[in-house]
């Protein structure tokens, strides 16, 4: 059996940039083909946290005219870029003997802070600095850079950002829906596990793909978004073997052999950031850190590749974009 370790996203070269989806008419780059319809995916805060709207729509870019006026831009132009939402990407961090410094929201940010849409960007943490409760919250809309809408999206964040918000009358600021719920995220996925399945030199629909999410005992919510994304993508021709295993929830990892019965398997980690998750604990947990267990799984398969997480592929950045427009828009 040949393990395989799908190389890592270093930087966005590596990888086509899509344009911007225009939801009113289709989009052929991402084929987004459904809106999400819970109410509560979307939050509003001042103070506290209240319902918003879902992360449903886009909203297109600002068709601006230029004409003769200061720096030769009228006075649409500038209250359409007055309007343009700053943003403060929430993240949970790294852990273990990650370095903080190579976390993802920092490369989405980068891109961002390029795109015309948005105002400033900034990045917080729960796990380390900057932290999130000492974030400026003044105005701003928070893109939640999490896979699912579990106990962090629930608890964690509302708490640590009302915190941050505190009592002193600012500007409310609004909450985007985590960015593992927007539908395009299946299409990210979809790429990745293409391009897995052609460094091992076989087509995607010849290979089982096992969709991995963290899923905690805390919060039933946190497994929703890695079973959706694994029905969805299904349905489509690309992979239709997709089966789903936790971390931390049922079923675990290590029931690899049980699903997966075709010779190419690929893994891919529904999770935000290559740490210690993706890059020691899933590969020993299917037992390709053992000689005994990985003996075991040649009996099984002829390879195994492993991507990098969900989270550090480039194209997020664009899903967060939308994520945080639709808010934004809201009024």
């Amino acid at each position: 059996m040949r393990p395989h370790r799908v190389r890592p996203y270093q930087t966005v070269n590596l990888l086509p940039r899509f344009p911007a989806p225009k939801f009113s008419e289709g989009c052929d780059g991402w084929r987004v083909r459904d809106s999400l319809s819970r109410s509560d995916e979307g939050l509003q805060a001042s103070g506290r946290l209240q319902a918003g709207v879902p992360v449903s729509d886009v909203m297109d870019p600002p068709k601006i005219s230029l004409s003769e006026g200061a720096c030769g831009r009228n006075a649409s132009y500038h209250r359409l870029m007055d309007k343009r939402p700053d943003i403060l990407i929430a993240a949970h961090g790294s852990g273990g003997d990650s370095d903080p410094n190579e976390h993802p929201a920092y490369r989405h940010a980068s891109l961002l802070r390029g795109n015309p849409r948005v105002g400033r960007v900034e990045v917080a943490f729960y796990k380390h600095p900057p932290f999130l409760r000492d974030a400026a919250t003044d105005g701003v809309t928070v893109a939640p850079l999490l896979m699912s809408d579990g106990y962090f999206a629930g608890t964690v964040f509302p708490r640590e950002l009302a915190a941050a918000a505190g009592d002193d009358g600012q500007e409310p600021f609004k909450v985007a829906g985590p960015v593992g719920l927007h539908p395009g995220i299946v299409d990210i996925i979809e790429i990745m596990v293409a391009e897995a399945a052609d460094e091992l030199g076989v087509s995607a629909d010849s290979c089982d793909v096992l969709l991995v999410g963290h899923g905690s005992h805390r919060d039933a919510e946190s497994t929703h978004s890695t079973l959706r994304a694994a029905e969805t993508l299904r349905c489509r021709s690309t992979a239709p073997a997709v089966h789903t295993a936790f971390l931390d929830a049922v079923p675990l990892l290590e029931s690899l052999r049980t699903h997966c019965t075709r010779s190419y398997v690929v893994v891919v980690p529904f999770l935000v950031a290559d740490g210690d998750h993706s890059l020691n604990d899933i590969p020993q947990r299917i037992g390709l850190g053992d000689p005994v267990a990985a003996a075991q799984l040649s009996a099984h398969f002829e390879a195994v590749a492993i991507t990098p997480a969900v989270g550090e592929h480039p194209a997020i950045a664009d899903l967060l974009v939308d994520c945080v427009l639709t808010v934004a828009s809201s009024g």
